[in-house]
């Protein structure tokens, strides 16, 4: 693997994308708030949720997304005040050809908790 794929490939594993950022919620600054962590990879949510409760934040429920059904999803995202979710790379980057423009792919699902 390139190493502009590696650090692309390291970033996307950090990386939590803000869906809703409703009332201005960004950045986290209120520790009482309710928060649900939904990512692909447990450990992935598991690890935001740990580091947020080391900084004193109160409610944070972290949760891999196959581990749930659309309905429970849907659920909690209604009992949250912040709902975060974190993504995989699937798109070609500039990293990976610089001979393509970036245009990240579309994935109609990413929208169904939200209606």
């Amino acid at each position: 693997m390139a190493e502009g794929q590696a650090l692309e490939k390291r970033i996307t594993d950090r990386s939590i994308t803000v869906v809703i950022n409703q009332g201005a919620t960004l950045p986290l600054t209120d520790k009482t708030q309710r928060y649900f962590v939904l990512t692909p990879c447990g450990e992935q949510a598991q690890g935001v949720a740990a580091v947020m409760a080391q900084q004193g934040y109160l409610t944070v429920e972290a949760a891999k997304e196959s581990d749930l059904t659309d309905a429970e999803v849907k659920a909690k995202i209604v009992h949250c005040d912040v709902f975060m979710l974190g993504t995989l790379s699937t798109a070609f980057s500039p990293v990976d050809n610089a001979t393509l423009p970036y245009k990240p792919q579309t994935d109609e699902t990413s929208d169904r908790y939200l209606a």
